[in-house]
């Protein structure tokens, strides 16, 4: 299975827009970096939650499950900033 990220967004078929393929946490925490270095910047303490959701909506490559990407903003603990396939 290919390992996938996705940025949160106001919509799902938005969200998939911004689909990309990853090796692992430090990918996802790199691509941020690279396509939003402000938002990189200004939160702490990125991860991804062990709890699965089912979503039928989602394309086949993602297998009907994804993961929350949560990190830490402005005192904020664990805001959803994006969806993974995987879980390390």
């Amino acid at each position: 299975m290919e390992t996938l990220f996705r940025f949160h967004r106001g919509g799902l078929a938005e969200s998939l827009e911004t689909t990309t393929f990853v090796t692992g946490l430090p990918a996802i925490k790199a691509y941020i970096s690279e396509c939003d270095p402000v938002l990189y910047h200004s939160i702490k303490n990125i991860r991804i939650k062990k709890e699965p959701y089912v979503d039928e909506r989602l394309p086949k490559a993602w297998g009907s499950i994804e993961y929350m990407v949560v990190a830490d903003i402005d005192g904020q603990k664990g805001q959803c900033i994006g969806y993974t396939n995987f879980c390390q």
